[in-house]
């Protein structure tokens, strides 16, 4: 079966990487590259700003480390329009996961975000039928608005 996902070797400070797996455990990610690729959908779709540093170096190649990630064709071609000609994608991946670790935490990972109408999204199918099993109809109603009556359980 192939992959959905693109492997890429990715250097980020060691900072990164930490809060990186912080926001997995936290929020019961699949891995690392789960929280990578919610960070690049987050500020892809304009929901946390993203401004490149171009005159900031990567920092001391000591503090940074090298690791590989599985990112989806949307999101590799989504760095690659949208970063300098002289800019690696490693420093462009950086500048993400500093714009996504200083915006509030549910702004990144609270917000189930899809490239589908929310009422065609599996993944936010399947939130809502999770969701359902720890909460009320009622609690979700707080949560899901009128939009719970559209999504499919």
């Amino acid at each position: 079966m192939k992959s959905e996902y693109t492997s890429i070797s990715v250097i980020i400070p060691s900072r990164q990487w930490a809060w990186l797996q912080a926001m997995t455990d936290k929020h019961k990610l699949k891995g690392i590259s789960k929280a990578l690729r919610i960070c690049i959908t987050c500020v892809a779709m304009g929901d946390v700003a993203f401004v490149q540093d171009t005159t900031s170096a990567a920092g001391d190649a000591r503090m940074c480390q090298e690791k590989s990630v599985e990112l989806a064709f949307e999101q590799l071609n989504w760095i690659e329009r949208n970063r300098n000609q002289s800019t690696s994608i490693s420093v462009v991946i950086r500048e993400i996961v500093k714009a996504c670790a200083s915006t509030d935490e549910y702004t990144v990972f609270g917000i189930v975000r899809c490239k589908k109408s929310i009422t065609d999204c599996e993944g936010a199918s399947n939130a809502v039928r999770d969701m359902g099993q720890r909460y009320t109809k009622e609690e979700l109603e707080v949560f899901l608005g009128d939009a719970q009556e559209n999504i499919k359980y």
